[in-house]
């Protein structure tokens, strides 16, 4: 089995990577000119981030094994990218990638 231990080092490996490489998405987006840019897509992957690191601390430490905040998290990225469709003058959809 794979351990998962959450100590100092590894959580700044995580939101470095994290930060990084949304950073790379949200620029291309952002230089694009799209809906979600830059920010949108460093906060989105941050909160994943941190709720995935807090599951993994909770699952180790108690009985449950259900990885809930991730779960809630999901739900919360998908009910906002729910709200940003956008329809044209023309009923066409806009807004989704």
């Amino acid at each position: 089995m794979v351990s998962c231990d959450i100590n100092l080092c590894s959580v700044i490996v995580r939101l470095f990577t994290a930060i990084f490489l949304s950073s790379v998405i949200g620029f291309e987006r952002a230089s694009k000119r799209h809906s979600a840019g830059l920010r949108t897509f460093i906060l989105v992957t941050l909160s994943a981030c941190v709720s995935m690191m807090l599951d993994i601390l909770m699952m180790s430490k108690t009985v449950s094994h259900l990885p809930a905040l991730s779960a809630i998290a999901l739900f919360c990225v998908a009910t906002i990218s729910c709200r940003t469709i956008i329809y044209s003058s023309r009923n066409q959809i806009k807004g989704l990638t």
